[in-house]
């Protein structure tokens, strides 16, 4: 039997347990230090990879700050990862499309500008007669039309006047209204009095130059302020209001189909109007009585008549205005769906 101390039979566990507690805390040493490397790394990174993103964000920034000054060559270069860069490629088409807009734009001001220099600026004075016309387009340009033509040397007394509605809205009917015009423009003085004719040669040059998708109703008359007469012929343009001095309201029809539709079409001129000191006649584009309010219920003809009736007394100029402010009203704010115009022919006595 031998006997051996306890600290040498252990001893060599000891040196074991000592060597991997060493190597335990250099493991974690080390894997704490990378630790803190990778850390410090990743940051660095976020850091770099954020300063680049907020410099493209900056960029994109200022481009289209520039873009909406005008610039539109304004470009921007993205070469950071494929969202930025399919932004910068969106970014870079909107310039040469925003420039289209703006020409166009200013392409639409300009054609307004000349629309409404076609029209009339004033009425001209007529014996007799108290005689105006206002048109109000929902676009920039419009289809509506209105007129008052010389047609001579006794013009003063024997004047022409008109109102037509193109079909549709926007540049092509307003190109249609001013092909319309310069036709009945030159035509008028060709044909004076003879309204089936001016209106049968108007409808075969109106086929023959616009598109089958645009037609036109058209109401015109010769006013002989002398006689207190007035010949008219119609254009598929009803109804037009006639206000009787005795309180009555009668709405004339049409006599014939629309310009534009049928070139061999024939149309004839109605009975002559004669007024009597008081009398109204009011010619409208369907624009009035079709307005509607945001419940989608229409001002109707009734409302026409009734309205008529209340301004009797008030000149033609108060009538048109009168009008039109009822129309806004009853649109309650909205801008109107259709073009309205308006001609007042009063006779004063």
């Amino acid at each position: 039997m031998a006997v051996v101390p306890y600290r040498e039979v252990i001893a060599q566990a000891l040196t074991a347990e000592e060597h991997i507690t060493h190597q335990m805390n250099l493991g974690l040493s080390i894997a704490a230090v990378l630790t803190v490397l990778a850390v410090l790394l990743a940051i660095g990174l976020a850091v770099v990879r954020s300063r680049k993103l907020t410099e493209s964000v900056q960029e994109l920034a200022v481009a289209a700050n520039r873009l909406s000054d005008g610039d539109f060559e304004t470009k921007v270069q993205t070469n950071y990862c494929r969202e930025l860069n399919e932004l910068g490629d969106v970014f870079n088409c909107l310039g040469p499309r925003l420039q289209e807009r703006e020409e166009m734009k200013q392409s639409l001001e300009l054609a307004r500008i000349i629309q409404q220099r076609l029209l009339p600026d004033q009425a001209p004075p007529c014996p007799g007669f108290d005689l105006t016309g206002m048109s109000q387009y929902c676009q920039e340009t419009g289809g509506d039309y209105y007129d008052f033509i010389f047609l001579g040397q006794d013009s003063l007394h024997h004047p022409a006047l008109a109102l037509g509605d193109v079909s549709g809205h926007g540049v092509g009917t307003a190109l249609v209204m001013a092909t319309a015009r310069a036709m009945l423009h030159a035509l008028a003085m060709r044909h004076g009095s003879d309204l089936n004719s001016l209106f049968s040669e108007l409808n075969s040059s109106l086929c023959r130059d616009t598109e089958d998708t645009y037609f036109m109703t058209m109401f015109y008359g010769v006013l002989d302020c002398e006689q207190a007469t007035l010949e008219w012929i119609s254009a598929g343009h009803a109804p037009l209001f006639l206000y009787r001095s005795s309180g009555e309201i009668h709405h004339l029809d049409s006599s014939g189909i629309p310009l534009g539709v049928m070139e061999h079409s024939t149309f004839e001129a109605a009975e002559p109007i004669v007024f009597d000191p008081g009398d109204i006649l009011l010619a409208c584009s369907d624009g009035v009585w079709e307005c509607t309010n945001p419940d989608g219920e229409m001002f109707g003809t009734e409302r026409v008549d009734s309205l008529l009736l209340e301004l009797a007394e008030v000149d033609a100029d108060g009538i048109c205005r009168t009008f039109l402010q009822e129309l806004e009203h009853f649109r309650q704010g909205e801008a109107p769906n259709d073009d309205i115009t308006l001609m007042v022919i009063k006779a004063t006595g």
